[in-house]
């Protein structure tokens, strides 16, 4: 049996075609903009990595990047971004064609902060985005929530 191509398409790497396009965040108020594109690395469908801008509410533009992929060794997908403050975030879930769960955890000191990102398809098109911390063994509390919605490549 032969190895398949980086280009050839296989079921765990194509779920990530979830993420494939251009969007926009439908919450954000007048003044603020944010677009993310995201399509497969060149060269094969591996790894899905996305472009966001976002525009402040003082107006200074943002840019970060993001990168999904699959591990075929624990049959989790992973999830790494790069902010533009200098954070780096990594998660690590599963998909089960409706629904992300991509979990993490960073340290402060002695504490440890995990966090819990769901994502699923929207009915109206795009996708919800809901992130969850909690420290410790506390209970979860939802950070941040918020719709994905298809935008145009140009903007």
């Amino acid at each position: 049996m032969t190895k398949p191509t980086p280009d050839t398409p296989l079921p765990e790497y194509e779920a990530l075609a979830f993420f494939e396009g251009t969007w926009t965040v439908a919450e954000l108020p007048p003044e603020r903009e944010f677009r993310e594109t995201c399509a497969w690395l060149p060269g094969g469908r591996r790894h899905m990595v996305c472009r966001s801008r976002l525009r402040t509410a003082t107006g200074a533009l943002r840019e970060g990047l993001s990168l999904f992929s699959y591990d075929p060794e624990t049959g989790t997908y992973l999830y790494y971004g790069l902010r533009p403050s200098g954070a780096v975030e990594t998660n690590r879930g599963t998909f089960d064609g409706e629904r992300w769960i991509l979990m993490g955890e960073d340290r402060d000191g002695e504490t440890i902060r995990r966090r819990r990102v769901t994502i699923r398809k929207a009915e109206s098109g795009g996708y919800h985005f809901m992130e969850e911390t909690t420290d410790g063994d506390d209970s979860w509390r939802v950070v941040e929530t918020c719709r994905y919605l298809p935008a145009s490549p140009e903007g």
